[in-house]
């Protein structure tokens, strides 16, 4: 997670650009550029804050089959609704869509939040270990806290 979701402190560092000494070999041209930046961002937002992104394409969509769904209601009852059967379908197409969206959106932040305490645990086991062989250095010297820490399984 980015410094900023989780309590760490940060530093300001003043950073001075070199001049230019030829074009740049990463990005072609400006809308290159942005276009990377705007696809990097958007998969950042997905990644920690899924519900927010997924719930709001959701709203949208739902709240566009809502409003069509209306505009059919209302020419039903003014008119019998002939010739607005197109409309009943796509409303409930983008509802049912909105609602699957909304779904993943769930789904995602289920994930997102195991991610988040799974970074916790690892973070919890490598301080223990590192206190761990800290203090068998200091008891034993650090040929014998080497031999106490476990072994790395292979991948299986």
């Amino acid at each position: 997670a980015p410094a900023g979701h989780k309590e760490n402190r940060r530093r300001s560092v003043p950073i001075e650009p070199n001049p230019t000494s030829r074009p740049s070999r990463l990005f072609k041209n400006m809308f290159s550029y942005i276009w990377r930046s705007g696809a990097t961002l958007m998969r950042l937002f997905v990644l920690f804050e899924p519900l927010k992104f997924f719930s709001t394409i959701a709203a949208v969509l739902m709240l566009a089959g809502t409003g069509i769904g209306v505009r059919f209601l209302y020419f039903y009852f003014t008119d019998g609704g002939s010739g607005k059967v197109q409309s009943l379908i796509l409303a409930a197409i983008l509802l049912i869509i909105g609602f699957n969206v909304l779904v993943i959106g769930l789904l995602s932040n289920n994930l997102a939040t195991n991610r988040r305490l799974l970074e916790d645990c690892l973070y919890r086991v490598r301080s223990i270990e590192l206190e761990r062989s800290d203090r068998d250095a200091a008891e034993h010297g650090p040929k014998k806290a080497e031999q106490t820490l476990p072994e790395k399984q292979p991948p299986s």
